[in-house]
């Protein structure tokens, strides 16, 4: 494997730290006691739903920038 993360046996690349700070921001939307007490699925859904915002973002950019030819301000992950 070159750049990113993933598993070279499924193919399944990450190139960047997506993973990484939808965990963060799932982990930093509930109190410790509340993240501990949650279930390992509500957990995986918690850090889902963080992904698709990111995902949501990135679509976003890459439109307004085809829009504009290239022009479109960036918009940082952080601010959804």
């Amino acid at each position: 494997m070159t750049a990113g993360y993933g598993s070279a046996a499924t193919g399944v690349m990450m190139a960047d730290d997506s993973f990484q700070l939808a965990a963060e921001r799932a982990r930093g939307a509930y109190s410790l006691s509340e993240w501990i007490n949650m279930r390992p699925r509500e957990q995986s859904d918690a850090i889902y739903r963080e992904l698709r915002l990111i995902d949501a973002v990135r679509v976003a950019e890459r439109t307004a920038r085809r829009r504009t030819g290239g022009a479109a301000e960036p918009q940082t992950v952080d601010a959804v």
